[in-house]
């Protein structure tokens, strides 16, 4: 019986220490985690700020090219057709590069903003990102529906109002400069709530994305094997996700080419 008592107070010792050695490595492992985080958040602050800076840095230089490719090709009668074209295409491809490099510059900044999040109404979001791209709206004659009712009684969600607006703001625009050329430009933009998630999706006419393309337009940078011949290859999406992204959501797109495109938000809300 005094063995049975030794043994069963060493199982209860060993279980112990199991357990502890279990908790010990249930710590590490969560600080391990946590400082891998950190560092990786450390890491893409600091190419964020590098592709920033690079970015205003190059410009001038840009600016420099373009003036004087200008300069020479109005200053020069001797020039040829052919270098006259080849100086249009400098001075084309050039501009192409600024917005590009401007465009970067703005994914960085997006990215390395810090923001208080306040409790902000989606209908006031949309509402503003209408009115902001209301001149594109009017001029392209564009027909726009959406429930009132719907977005009124929508959540509160917690956010930075200005950088929401900018992603309806942008999913709009898309929609016009992407329409087809035969077809009135449509949108419509539904919601639903469910389990504390606003899902938005914001559907239009036009000239649609091939599935295998889906995905790369949120990138910030595109790989050349994959070309877009109705998109034009800017980060403008990419920067809707990274805003998405910090509010804790998530965004998707589903489209067929000639079929037009469905753009997905989902985003966390609460009743206040």
């Amino acid at each position: 019986m005094l063995l049975n008592k030794i043994k069963s107070l060493f199982d209860i010792h060993r279980q112990k220490e199991v357990l502890r050695k279990e908790r010990d490595f249930s710590k590490r492992a969560e600080w391990l985690a946590k400082k891998h985080a950190e560092i990786l958040e450390t890491r893409s602050n600091e190419v964020n700020l590098l592709a920033n800076i690079s970015a205003e840095k190059l410009k001038n230089p840009l600016d420099d090219i373009m003036t004087s490719v200008s300069f020479l090709k109005h200053h020069n009668s001797s020039l040829s057709p052919v270098m006259l074209e080849k100086m249009d295409r400098i001075i084309t491809e050039t501009t192409q590069i600024k917005t590009l490099l401007s465009s970067y510059q703005q994914y960085a900044e997006t990215a390395l903003e810090q923001h208080q999040y306040t409790l902000v109404s989606l209908e006031t979001v949309l509402e503003n990102a209408i009115k902001n791209a209301e001149e594109d709206i009017t001029k392209n004659h564009v027909t726009l529906a959406y429930s009132h009712e719907a977005f009124k009684d929508c959540p509160k969600l917690r956010g930075d109002a200005e950088q929401l607006s900018a992603v309806f703001q942008q999913l709009i625009t898309n929609a016009i400069k992407y329409r087809k050329d035969s077809v009135l430009p449509h949108l419509n933009i539904e919601l639903e709530v469910s389990e504390g998630v606003c899902l938005c999706a914001i559907q239009d006419n036009g000239v649609g994305i091939p599935a295998k393309k889906l995905e790369p337009i949120f990138w910030s940078i595109k790989p050349s094997s994959i070309h877009f011949p109705n998109h034009k290859e800017g980060v403008g999406l990419a920067i809707c996700r990274k805003i998405i992204e910090q509010h804790g959501g998530k965004i998707w797109a589903y489209s067929l080419p000639d079929r037009g495109s469905t753009f997905y938000l989902a985003l966390p809300c609460f009743k206040a």
